[in-house]
């Protein structure tokens, strides 16, 4: 039996001083009796110093301040005591963080000593602390960032948002976390494949727009749809796929993006016209061609519906020359147009452009027609005088655009230029 028990203690003596915890036990009166060599690394000294001395009142009080006031509340309730990351400065002078567990021993139902386990948890404090300045940097950063940042979980739902996407889109934190991503920010016609990318990237990680940039649309609080560049990457947390998020709303550089279009696509129309007239052709298929080349550009919102009618030999009426899409009806009704009757009389009167909505039944004076439209109507104007009129439909719901009316008259002054020129090679012969 004694030569057993030898073999555990000292069976159970390697265990302790192997292992890197510091292990230090004290009888009744707090005397040290025990430390092993994990304690004597922790503390900077020998088993010989520490054994046989107090271990709440014969070390500086740098060194047991915190670690006495544990010490004390579990020898008071005669319970196990945990601490955590509490300063400690060793007899070498070297600041630590310490945690452990206090198990007091009780004979008798009395307090019997204590087993006291410590772990330098310096390290591991600095690594927290590290992390956490790294959390607030990045924090800082996504929070002042002028781009929208939305993080996705495994599932498809918003687990992060800074400022810039709530100003984006029109909501407040509470209001978006935990939402799927697209059911909330997305159009409905995006719905059908984002969900089943989102169970494809639960699984891969992997996506149609990880990793890329693209330009789609999303959708604001109030409902309204805006274009947005988008950029998706994946990230593996915990085992699971979520998804970072970076996008900008794009509004403003559409519409310069839309209106140098707009204006490339004008300058070739005027350029087309202009290349219409050089054409060794009669006035009338001129014209009707260049009613082709309005009518072909995507961008001028309106129906394929049109004429120009010019003044001839009779100063007060307007000669339909040209046109394209008119009923049968509407082309023997408007074949000749006294000023100031109608739509494009009265512009042919006044000079002026003119933009109607839908036309209300008792302004229309030819044709019941013009009332199921809305209409631009742009005098043609040589050397000062009216010399015909270029008349358009548009959709009833179309609303005036100045920059529409800036080309329209630009195209009227180029089909001012060609009919001038016709009238002058028509004197000469």
């Amino acid at each position: 039996m004694i030569k057993e028990a030898l073999f555990l203690k000292e069976f159970y003596q390697k265990i302790l001083d192997g292992i890197v915890t510091g292990v230090l036990v004290t009888d009744k009166d707090d005397i040290i009796t025990y430390v092993n060599n994990g304690m004597e690394v922790i503390s900077g000294l020998k088993a010989a110093k520490l054994l046989g001395h107090n271990a709440i009142s014969d070390f500086p009080e740098s060194t047991t301040k915190y670690f006495k006031q544990y010490y004390l509340k579990a020898r008071e309730i005669l319970k196990p005591v945990n601490y955590d990351s509490i300063v400690v400065v060793t007899t070498g002078k070297r600041e630590s963080c310490q945690s452990g567990v206090l198990i007091p021993l009780i004979k008798g139902d009395k307090y019997d000593g204590m087993i006291c386990t410590v772990e330098d948890v310096t390290e591991k404090k600095l690594a927290r602390e590290a992390l956490r300045e790294e959390d607030k940097k990045i924090h800082a950063i996504t929070e002042s960032a002028h781009d929208a940042i939305i993080m996705m979980d495994n599932e498809g739902n918003i687990s992060y948002c800074n400022k810039a996407a709530l100003k984006v889109f029109g909501y407040n934190e509470e209001e978006v976390l935990g939402k799927d991503v697209h059911t909330l920010l997305a159009p409905k016609r995006y719905h059908k494949a984002a969900a089943a990318g989102v169970k494809e990237f639960s699984k891969s990680g992997w996506g149609p727009i990880i990793g890329k940039t693209r330009e789609l649309a999303a959708i604001k609080k109030d409902g309204t749809e805006f274009p947005i560049e988008l950029s998706f990457s994946a990230v593996n947390l915990k085992g699971r796929w979520n998804a970072i998020g970076i996008l900008r709303d794009i509004t403003k550089r559409k519409l310069v993006e839309d209106k140098m279009k707009s204006a490339f696509q004008n300058q070739l129309a005027l350029d087309s016209i202009l290349q219409i007239s050089l054409k060794d052709i009669p006035l009338e298929e001129q014209l009707d061609l260049s009613l082709v080349v309005l009518f072909s550009l995507p961008w001028l919102n309106m129906e394929s519906k049109g004429a120009i009618f010019l003044v001839e030999d009779d100063d007060e009426t307007l000669v339909l020359k040209a046109q394209r899409g008119l009923s049968e009806e509407r082309i023997k009704e408007c074949d000749k147009v006294p000023f100031g009757k109608c739509l494009c009389g009265k512009v042919a009167q006044s000079g002026e452009v003119q933009f109607t909505g839908k036309v209300p039944d008792e302004q229309i004076i030819i044709c019941d027609e013009l009332s199921k439209y809305g209409h631009y109507n742009v005098p043609i104007i040589s050397d000062g005088v009216v010399a015909g009129v270029i008349n358009l439909y548009l959709d009833e719901s179309h609303k005036y655009n100045e920059a529409e009316v800036v080309f329209l008259e630009a195209v009227a002054n180029t089909l001012a230029g060609l009919i001038k020129r016709r009238q002058i090679e028509d004197d000469k012969e």
